[in-house]
Parts: C-alpha cells; structure tokens; sequence
C-alpha cells in the first residue's frame, strides 16, 4: 500500500493545494474536503512510517502540485437527456455521498480533498439505459486537473458506462465511484492512455442488495502510473467482476492496488489482473480481500497474472486475504512469467518471425481478459510495445 505514495503529495503539499481554492467554497462541500484532507493526512502518515524511503522518491517526481492546480481548466456540460439520465456539475450538487468511512484508498481521499473538476451522472430508479453513456461526452479537461466522477443508478437502473481517454497532460489525478442502488447493474469500459508524467486513476463500486457490476480496463502509458480499484460489496447478494489489463514499457513505474470488501451475505466479487512489463518497466501490484463477520456464504476470487519481457523489466504481487468469518469460499493466486519458449518454438517452425510470434503471444495473454470492444485499443497498444522495443 505505501508504494503508491510514490505518486501522491506529501501533507504538506496537499494543505498547500486544499488551501488555495476554499475561501469561496459553499459549506457543505468544504466540508467533505476537510473530513477528506484530515483523513489522508493521517492515513498517509501511517503509511510513510512504513517505508522510510518514500521521502526519497517523492524528491525526485519534480512535480509542482501547487503550478498543477492553478493550471487546470475545464467544461462540464450539465444537461437533462431525454431517457431521463441528469448530467450536473458536482459542485452544485448537494446529495453527493460520502467517501466510505473505511476507505483506504489513498488516491480517493487526496481527489476528495482537492479536486477541481466534478461531474455527477444519476440514472432515474428503473431506468433502462439502451446506448452506453460515454463519460468523456460531458467532462472536457483541457489542462491537469483533478477530477472526481460520481455516478449514481438507482433502484433497478441499468446502464453501460464508456471511459475512453487519451491523456496529454502532466499530470493527472482521476477518481470515479459508481453507486448502485438495489437490483441496480453497471458495465463499465475503461481504456485509457496515459501520455503523461504522472497519472493517478481510483475506481470504486458501492453495492447495494442484488446489485451487479461489471469493468473492463486497459490501461497503457505514463512514466509513473497509479491504479486503484475498489469493490465493496455491501448488499446481499451483489456480485462485482473486474477484469483489467495493464501495459509498461519505457522504465515506467506501475502501482496497482485493489480492494474487495465483502459486508454482505451471499455476496460475489472476481477480479483479475494481466499485465505486461516490457524494457524497464516495473509494476507492483497489492491485492486485498476483506471478509466481514457479516459477510456469510460470499464468495471472493482474486487472481494476478504478469507477463516479463526483457531482462530489466520486473514484476511483483502481494496478494492478501483478510477472512472474518468461517463460512465462505475464497482463493487468491499470483503468477508472473516470460513467454513460454515451447509456444514460440511451434510459431517459429511454422514460418513465423519472432518478433511476431511474441506479439501474437503476448496478445492472446491479454486478450483473456477483455471483450471484443477492447480488442482493438489493446492491439494498438500491444503492437505499439512491439514494434519499439522487439
């Protein structure tokens, strides 16, 4: 977890940031950013106590937080769709939920605390969305910016959610949280390439009872890149399948933290992670599964699976299982690999040139783990990493 304070502000950079823009900020939404602040404060400080070199490294990001905040522009394009979907700006919304008190996502507190762009999206109980609803339609970021996307489905609402962005920035901070009303069902898509110096990504599902969520990454790019994911799992019977892939190259440093809670009983989450590190890349990944002592019969499946190539490309997973009650079924696995060379052998006999035939490898590893729609984004991406660096 202290890994991703790489990639983060210190206290004090943060209090610098907070402090420049709530003079004129209405009260109730200066109040959600001081609970937000004070609680990153003190989450942060405990995770530096845990690395005593994370103060090394933040010296040499040569961010100035304080020129990112002043930079950033945007347009957010409030309106009423006809199939009753409301798009506003999150600042001059006044029922925007809570962080969740047991959060421990670093990101999503320093977005809460300091964010400048704001969009909230709420489906009408019993809605059923047809087209997919495609994020980047209603923000425009023109500059960096920290961003934080609240969207809402209420009871029995259905809806497909597209995050497609190319990122030019510096720097980039985004935190998006879907809530679920009961019955409710989301499917979200998320392909994203960072063309940045830092990037910093936190996605959050809250479920409610018989409630269904489904993402879909890919993610590519950026020298340091943050990726956070949590699924909480608080309504009876919801079930939450996440499935990403992540590509490094180019000595890029990728952390990726996810999180499932289970409150409920009967409850379901399955999360996989692929990635692939190619010339220099390093990616640590921290998985957690929580089990509640209310969460009888769930059922929790996590598994990472990482793919090397090159000699100084690493990859390293931590998977961790925090089970509080006897009556479940859970199982975490981590693997991390090169391209097998009997594969290669059979693609090479049959006329196929190497690099090919690791591309081709390498392809079929990430193509597992996402649909048709995503298949093109991530060939690109992959024959991108080819054609470079093989």
């Amino acid at each position: 977890m202290s890994k991703l304070l790489q990639l983060l502000p210190t206290r004090e950079q943060l209090i610098c940031l907070f402090e420049q823009h709530i003079a004129d900020e209405q009260t109730f939404v200066l109040k959600k950013r001081i609970m937000a602040r004070d609680r990153y404060i003190s989450l942060w400080q405990q995770q530096l106590l845990m690395n005593k070199k994370i103060g090394a490294v933040q010296n040499d990001m040569e961010l100035s937080w304080s020129t990112v905040m002043l930079s950033s522009s945007s347009i957010v394009k409030s309106c009423i769709r006809s199939d009753g979907v409301t798009i506003t700006d999150l600042a001059d919304s006044r029922d925007e939920d809570e962080i969740d008190e047991s959060s421990q996502s670093l990101t999503a507190l320093f977005v809460q605390g300091a964010w400048q762009v704001g969009l909230l999206i709420k489906i009408p109980a019993g809605s059923i969305v047809k087209e997919p609803i495609d994020i980047a339609d209603y923000v425009t970021i023109s500059n960096g910016a920290i961003t934080k996307i609240v969207i809402m489905l209420g009871a029995d609402a259905q809806a497909t959610f597209i995050d497609s962005r190319i990122v030019n920035q510096s720097f980039l901070a985004s935190s998006i949280t879907y809530h679920l009303g009961n019955r409710a069902r989301a499917l979200v898509r998320h392909e994203c390439s960072w063309q940045l110096f830092c990037g910093i990504m936190h996605i959050c599902a809250e479920l409610a009872i018989d409630s269904y969520f489904e993402l879909q990454a890919v993610i590519a790019g950026g020298q340091r890149l943050g990726y956070d994911v949590e699924i909480f799992c608080n309504g009876v019977r919801s079930q939450a399948k996440v499935q990403s892939a992540i590509i490094g190259q180019q000595k890029q440093l990728i952390i990726m933290q996810s999180s499932q809670i289970h409150r409920g009983a009967y409850t379901i989450s399955k999360l996989e992670m692929r990635g692939l590190c190619a010339h220099g890349a390093q990616l640590h990944f921290d998985g957690m599964v929580h089990v509640a002592p209310s969460a009888n019969g769930a059922d929790a499946q996590q598994q990472s699976r990482f793919l090397v190539i090159g000699d100084t490309a690493h990859a390293h997973a931590k998977p961790v299982l925090e089970a509080l009650t006897d009556d479940i079924r859970c199982s975490h696995g981590s693997a991390v690999g090169q391209l097998d060379e009997e594969q290669l052998t059979y693609l090479r006999l049959r006329g196929i040139a190497m690099p090919v035939a690791r591309q081709m490898l390498t392809q079929g590893f990430l193509y597992e783990v996402v649909d048709v729609h995503a298949q093109p984004f991530l060939h690109t991406v992959i024959k991108s990493v080819f054609n470079e660096f093989i």
